[in-house]
């Protein structure tokens, strides 16, 4: 496990759990179906909890939760490093080979030494210039799992977000024959607070079976 120390006030924390099940979609079906690119469906949502489903990952956020638990320690970077993943793991439907992780706040996602995606952690106008101590410095934490499970949890999170500026949430590449195709699943400024909790889950392996965004992602 590593824990990251940001020269932007920032901390970032990066866990790689060992998980026994894995359930993948090997398609890159969204390249034959574009409109999933900007899909979006909340299934529920109330004052603490909002759940919604979109290309391949569905994602839970749940307000005023207790740390995720973590078996292990981590490890202190305070500057850009790449890091390679210590079991098999998927990022949408492709293979990590490695990361790197940005002191901005970024994690970047390789397959080779191509970017397949991204976890961003970047707060915003939340972070100042003035290094913070650490009681006080925002801490986001990640946590990866082997068959496609992210977890994203923000603590130390004293006041409110702003949106401008504020990109948080999974973004996945992909190379499709009419080009590039990005697809992006971003944490609600609204709902980043200190103890929010954001899980994002695989449900990529039920699309192929479908021809429209609706009836995959239903």
């Amino acid at each position: 496990m590593m824990r990251f120390n940001s020269p932007s006030d920032l901390f970032i924390r990066i866990s790689l759990i060992l998980n026994l099940f894995s359930v993948f979609c090997i398609c890159d079906e969204i390249c034959k179906q574009p409109d999933w690119v900007n899909f979006t469906k909340v299934i529920f949502m109330n004052e603490s909890y909002r759940y919604s489903h979109h290309y391949y990952y569905s994602q839970t956020i749940n307000l005023k939760q207790p740390h995720p638990f973590v078996n292990g320690s981590f490890k202190i970077f305070e500057e850009d490093k790449p890091i390679k993943p210590e079991f098999p793991l998927k990022y949408f439907e492709s293979q990590v080979s490695k990361f790197e992780f940005l002191s901005i706040g970024y994690l970047d996602i390789y397959k080779n030494d191509k970017i397949i995606g991204q976890i961003s952690n970047n707060l915003g106008r939340l972070l100042s210039g003035q290094l913070l101590n650490e009681k006080n410095t925002p801490i986001v934490t990640n946590l990866l799992y082997p068959n496609g499970k992210i977890s994203i949890y923000y603590e130390n999170i004293l006041s409110e977000i702003n949106e401008r500026g504020t990109v948080c949430g999974i973004h996945g590449s992909f190379q499709c024959e009419t080009g590039d195709t990005e697809h992006e699943i971003a944490v609600p400024a609204e709902w980043i607070k200190n103890g929010t909790l954001v899980e994002y889950e695989v449900i990529g392996a039920i699309c192929p079976i479908h021809h429209s965004s609706e009836a995959c992602l239903n």
